[in-house]
């Protein structure tokens, strides 16, 4: 069922627009309504796909962070993302704890509305300074070179 088609494509097509105007490189593909793209953060790549859902007429952004939690620190990254999705309106991060693999994910209803190049700019530039802001954490506390307790420090402030 795609009750929604036309609506995803056209938000689909606002976002690639964005994406033209500001000069971004990206990969679409109109077929399955999905753009892969990335950025270079401070420190480390981000790769960021986009699916625009005409069965339930939402979109989703979604970046998975560039480390796998190793066993022994799952529980950790579990309660960091814990903290951090607990008061967010937008955004979060969601743990696969069998896998260790996290994600960062926005998602957003595109029924009834007509999607502008602002709400995506926004959308864009919102999930690309969170997961520049938390990828390296990630990474550190997987690796022991921070704590949780200064990670959930850092959530917090």
């Amino acid at each position: 069922m795609e009750k929604y088609r036309k609506e995803a494509e056209q938000t689909f097509d606002t976002f690639c627009g964005l994406l033209d105007h500001i000069g971004w490189k990206y990969r679409a593909d109109r077929n399955s309504l999905g753009i892969s793209t990335g950025a270079s953060g401070e420190d480390l790549p981000m790769e960021i796909v986009l699916r625009f859902n005409p069965a339930i007429g939402r979109f989703f952004l979604m970046s998975q962070m560039p480390v796998t939690m190793k066993e022994e620190k799952r529980i950790d990254a579990a309660l960091v993302v814990n903290e951090f999705n607990k008061d967010k309106k937008l955004g979060a991060f969601d743990l696969d704890f069998e896998s260790g693999r996290i994600f960062f994910k926005v998602t957003q209803c595109f029924v009834g509305c007509r999607v502008s190049e602002e709400l995506c700019s926004f959308l864009l530039q919102f999930s690309l300074k969170f997961i520049d802001d938390y990828n390296d954490k990630f990474l550190m506390l997987n690796n022991g070179l921070i704590s949780t307790e200064q990670f959930l420090a850092a959530v917090k402030s």
